[in-house]
This record gives structure tokens, C-alpha cells and sequence, in this order.
């Protein structure tokens, strides 16, 4: 799978959060993840957000 710049710097801050155990961090990246894919790629959320 493909991803942009912005799709991978979000990518990147949900591992990071993940990895500290940060869920609130988490949580606010699968947030945005989920809106930017909306709005730029016209993707839905089909099921949990996998960092990459």
C-alpha cells in the first residue's frame, strides 16, 4: 500500500504514541488519519488503523 507525505507522518505519530503507550496521542492520530484519508483520498475507516 501507497501512502502520501501526510498519510505517512500520521503513520508514524500513531507508532510512536503506540510505542510509548501513549493513548491519548494515539487516539488523536487515528483521528486525523482517519479525517485526512476523508478528505484527501475519499477512503472510509473499514476497521482498526494499523501503524505501519
Amino acid at each position: 500500500m501507497s501512502f502520501c507525505a501526510k498519510c505517512k507522518e500520521l503513520h508514524h505519530k500513531l507508532a510512536e504514541a503506540r510505542r510509548v503507550h501513549d493513548g491519548s496521542a494515539a487516539t488523536d492520530a487515528v483521528v486525523l488519519l482517519r479525517r485526512h484519508e476523508r478528505a484527501v483520498h475519499g477512503k472510509h475507516h473499514t476497521g482498526n488503523t494499523q501503524a505501519t
